[in-house]
């Protein structure tokens, strides 16, 4: 066998084996065969990129990561891959999750490589959708949810070698602003004065059995429409949660009203039915049996829902949290001039949506028991981290309170 003759790049510098330089397009390159025995090329600028990227050859056959084949992956690849090995999950998550991807990832990062997609490729593009998108925090974390699984998958299919989704939400929440998107509960004050207003209104009070309901279970707005007369148990004085309603694309892909089961297996819970929701649903089941107005719209075959739109069919989020952004902007209106009239400082709602109602009462259970795992349990939540961080928010108002009662009491210290 002939011995190797020596190559040189245009500085002359001798070349090891394997690499070379292609004159005609000024670039290095390192020719190396794959475990399957395909011959790939690596190119380069200059001969320093060049040596670096063969180290990373070695160093990722050493740890079992496959350039190789991660070179040829797009993001669309590991979310396509990710979504074939997820189970167990709604049907309605199933679909949120693609929702997401094709509306707002699959354009921009999908046919990129997944070894070029580093941390700050993940920042500015949540970036960029929080400030020219002018998307919400929760929606960017949403995305998040979909996106770092489907790389952390990558990670441990060996095709890439770190996460680029990892530890990059606070970050991201701290440059768009610490309380953009992030949700506030009604203060006791806030919730009575509404709660009083639809009661006592002439075209709103038919709302008052249904936000008593929320208010009190803390239920999520697709557990409250799938809710069915069935679920109520007077004589054990729980409500079941058992199913979801929710009005968007189903399997087959067409629009309409679907059941499916709770978010999580969390969420099929018993919520003990306070007096006040034990109440509302009496009130409910009379209006109804009176006026012969029960719910008997179809569900995926299933009928026997408590609540209705006007229109007869199920309760959506959409057309409710219309409802009380017309309520709020009518109480807040009529109150500035009571308020004015009555010489005192006005009691303004601000604008909320269903699951700040739920965020409400998990509030409130909060501020009255400290058992979390109950606390986890009634509010259906699948990690315990959600129950703490609403339990450190609604504490934090009440532990200032109780020190500064403790100041004023001159027998403490």
């Amino acid at each position: 066998m002939g011995k190797r003759k020596n190559k040189y790049d245009p500085n002359k510098i001798l070349l090891r084996d394997n690499e070379g330089y292609r004159s005609s397009k000024k670039l290095y390159t390192y020719r190396y065969t794959d475990p399957f025995g395909k011959r790939r090329t690596i190119y380069a600028k200059t001969l320093k990129e060049l040596r670096r990227a063969e180290e990373y050859l070695v160093r990722d056959r050493v740890d079992g990561i496959k350039t190789y084949l991660s070179d040829e992956v797009v993001v669309n690849d590991i979310f396509a891959r990710y979504m074939a090995t997820k189970y167990g999950l709604s049907d309605r998550t199933m679909i949120g999750y693609q929702y997401f991807y094709d509306h707002f990832v699959k354009n921009k990062l999908g046919s990129k490589k997944v070894t070029s997609i580093g941390y700050s490729d993940i920042k500015i593009f949540y970036v960029e959708l929080l400030e020219k998108n002018k998307l919400t925090v929760n929606t960017v974390s949403n995305i998040q949810c979909v996106l770092r699984p489907a790389f952390q998958m990558a990670v441990r299919d060996g095709l890439i070698r770190l996460n680029p989704c990892d530890n990059i939400m606070r970050e991201v929440t701290q440059a768009a602003g610490a309380e953009k998107g992030k949700r506030h509960a009604l203060t006791r004050e806030q919730q009575r004065a509404f709660m009083d207003f639809v009661a006592e209104h002439p075209v709103y009070s038919h709302w008052t059995p249904l936000f008593t309901v929320m208010f009190g279970t803390g239920m999520r707005i697709g557990e409250v429409s799938g809710l069915r007369w069935d679920d109520v148990d007077y004589k054990k004085r729980v409500v079941n949660v058992r199913q979801t309603v929710y009005y968007g694309l189903g399997k087959d892909g067409s629009s309409d009203f679907h059941l499916t089961d709770p978010k999580s297996d969390a969420g099929f819970r018993k919520i003990p039915m306070l007096t006040g929701v034990r109440e509302a649903f009496q009130e409910e089941y009379e209006f109804q049996k009176s006026s012969d107005s029960f719910n008997r719209t179809k569900v995926d075959g299933v009928d026997g829902f408590v609540f209705r739109s006007r229109f007869g069919s199920p309760i959506t989020q959409g057309n409710l949290n219309k409802t009380i952004s017309r309520i709020t902007e009518e109480y807040n209106a009529l109150e500035i001039v009571n308020a004015e009239r009555e010489n005192r400082e006005p009691v303004i709602i601000p604008h909320f949506t269903c699951h700040v109602i739920r965020h409400t009462f998990c509030t409130r259970l909060c501020e009255k028991e400290n058992n979390l795992k109950a606390i986890q349990y009634i509010m259906g939540h699948a990690d315990i981290q959600t129950t703490m961080n609403i339990y450190a928010e609604a504490t934090k108002e009440s532990t200032a309170e109780a020190m500064a009662k403790l100041d004023d009491d001159d027998d403490i210290i």
